[in-house]
């Protein structure tokens, strides 16, 4: 049964990663960090041990396999899979979703973060990665980063401040 959609949207980083091989101990590698719209279906508040909070979103991104894109650029084509929804299970709860600790209202805004966490990851590359196939994934997260966004025109990001509406729920409580 089809149900409406009306999660807030906004952006936010989405990592993307390849499954790992012998060489990674067959952990998932992550190839570099993006720009995405999102659905944000929660916030969730961390109190912290120093009397502090700290405010997290589950979000979920509708492209998310780089390796779809991959394959497509082996036959010369350009493709990310079909656009996904988000569906839940009999408890309520969503899957897949991602967990995030900044959502942003533009892209410029976004695309800085991205920057910044593309060049940490550059300087934490393993030795087994070169300068060379750094910049080749990064160049196709690039293309991913770029599908991704013409293909989400229709999600239209939600006015309202999603962090200061949280909070002000947590202080009628």
């Amino acid at each position: 049964m089809y149900m409406e959609n009306n999660f807030p949207v906004k952006y936010a980083i989405l990592e993307l990663k390849e499954d790992g091989g012998y060489l990674s101990n067959y952990s998932d590698i992550t190839r570099g960090f993006i720009v995405s719209k999102c659905y944000v279906l929660e916030s969730v508040v961390k109190y912290l041990a120093n009397g502090k909070s700290k405010v997290f979103y589950k979000v979920f991104f509708p492209f998310q396999n780089l390796n779809i894109l991959k394959l497509a650029l082996q036959n010369n084509q350009l493709d990310i899979g079909q656009k996904l929804e988000p569906t839940f299970n009999l408890n309520g709860e969503a899957n897949p979703t991602t967990v995030v600790s900044n959502l942003f209202d533009t892209y410029e805004d976004a695309k800085r973060f991205t920057h910044i966490k593309n060049e940490f990851l550059k300087n934490e590359l393993p030795i087994y990665i070169s300068s060379k196939e750094y910049k080749e994934y990064l160049s196709i997260c690039q293309l991913f980063e770029e599908l991704t966004e013409a293909n989400t025109e229709d999600m239209l990001i939600t006015e309202e401040n999603i962090k200061d509406k949280h909070l002000q729920l947590i202080k009628t409580l």
